[in-house]
């Protein structure tokens, strides 16, 4: 059994997703300890339990330690079955970190598979829905993934109550990625939401953002979106697309207090940022594709902005369970391969 300390590097729930994800694909159990000790609140909190319970019913897994303020887990899975699932949580739990853990399962379980989630869809300290939607899933088609991500209804902190369907055409191998550089810039696109705002919310979003990007000179076409939903709350989304196809993502969570110009402006500078450091993946991502460059058949190299604190710990944690070596070099931007 392999056993995984949770308070390794940023010691937040990341460790626990990627570390069930890989269980379940090296069909090894693992117990982890520590979970979230470095929190303000350790434990597994209502999101986390809800991830865990997706993937164990995905995997047919036997838990034990499920339950709230647990720092132990062990999770001992068996085969992955493609099928039909629906998995939510009652707060504002986030929808996007319960698709990072079930997802790298999902397309490695050759089969269709389509799975109903409930929760936030644009909450703090996680991707929001339309990065999902707009970077990383465009990112896991070059490996080889075709996947969509459809939006039922938002759902924002603290009431929650957002939805979305999530359907995935599973393959039996990952193709390797090459990311090194991002290249010239055609378009830029993207997505500005209000929910249970005045409609003037996203356009101010969209003028903040553009205060950045209409610097870069290409074609900006940023969608703004006017919703009702459970609760209040808003985002932007900006996406930058190059004349091979690669894509830069960067987004911004608006709150009370904080002016719409500035959330888009946020968006707006990360995006400009990015492109300008000629990086083949944005921070966001580069934590998020270290699982899948493991898993994939062949040599993947990436460039992104910065080495985070959360690509640190999931490369440790990857290293640690499937004994793949990276080599990371450089700085700004960060190179990061596979080592022969």
């Amino acid at each position: 059994m392999l056993v995984i300390d949770g308070s390794k590097g940023e010691g937040g729930g990341q460790i626990m997703r990627t570390a069930l994800a890989l269980s379940v694909l090296l069909e090894k159990p693992v117990r982890l300890f520590n979970i979230r000790r470095n929190r303000p609140q350790p434990g597994l909190k209502p999101q986390h339990l809800e991830s865990v319970r997706a993937i164990a019913t995905i995997s047919d897994a036997r838990v034990e330690g499920l339950h709230p303020g647990s720092i132990e887990l062990t999770f001992i899975p068996r085969r992955p079955k493609c099928g039909r699932y629906r998995f939510g949580v009652s707060t504002a739990g986030s929808i996007t970190l319960m698709i990072q853990t079930i997802f790298p399962v999902l397309a490695l379980c050759e089969g269709y598979s389509i799975v109903e989630l409930e929760g936030g869809t644009d909450v703090p300290f996680s991707p929001l829905f339309d990065y999902m939607r707009l970077v990383f899933l465009p990112i896991m088609e070059r490996m080889g993934v075709k996947a969509r991500l459809r939006l039922i209804r938002r759902g924002h902190y603290p009431r929650g109550g957002g939805k979305a369907v999530l359907e995935v055409w599973g393959v039996n191998r990952l193709k390797p990625i090459r990311a090194e550089f991002f290249g010239k810039l055609l378009k830029i696109n993207g997505v500005s939401h209000c929910t249970n705002l005045p409609s003037h919310v996203a356009d101010r979003q969209v003028k903040g953002a553009c205060t950045h990007l209409e610097k870069l000179n290409v074609p900006c076409e940023i969608e703004e979106e006017v919703s009702r939903g459970a609760g209040k709350g808003s985002g932007i989304v900006v996406r930058g697309v190059s004349a091979s196809g690669q894509v830069l993502g960067a987004d911004s969570l608006g709150r009370p207090g904080k002016r719409a110009e500035v959330v888009g402006k946020e968006a707006g500078r990360k995006l400009k940022e990015y492109v300008e450091r000629d990086c083949g993946v944005d921070p966001h991502m580069g934590d998020m594709i270290i699982p899948y460059m493991a898993l994939a058949e062949g040599k993947s190299i990436i460039t992104t902005c910065s080495l985070t604190g959360h690509i640190e710990t999931n490369l440790w944690v990857v290293q640690e369970m499937t004994g793949v070596l990276f080599r990371v070099s450089g700085r700004e931007p960060v190179r990061i391969e596979m080592v022969d």
